[in-house]
């Protein structure tokens, strides 16, 4: 988990998240985060965002969400990740968008 690695203190130097970082609890696992990077480390987040123009990718979003257990509430990254997130969770962050065709 995010919030409760089990890792030492100090002891990474990047930490790399993958289509997730909008589950964490956020303010735990910044905690965390902190704890166990060393002084110098990196945390870098990646999102594969879904361009939703197209009406095969609209219907096969809800098919995806419909698909969830009723106790997962489905979430967009792209809609939910603002920068007043990011600026409460990281001291400086840059944002790097890359075409994926």
């Amino acid at each position: 988990m995010a919030e409760n690695t089990n890792l030492e203190n100090n002891s990474i130097s990047l930490i790399t998240v993958a289509q997730a970082f909008h589950y964490f609890d956020l303010e735990k696992a910044k905690n965390e985060f902190k704890r166990i990077l060393k002084i110098d480390g990196k945390v870098v987040l990646l999102w594969n965002f879904r361009l939703r123009e197209s009406k095969f990718i609209q219907e096969y979003e809800e098919i995806i969400y419909s698909l969830h257990s009723s106790k997962i509430k489905p979430t967009h990254a792209q809609d939910n990740m603002t920068d007043e997130i990011f600026k409460a969770f990281f001291t400086n962050y840059e944002i790097i968008n890359l075409p994926n065709s």
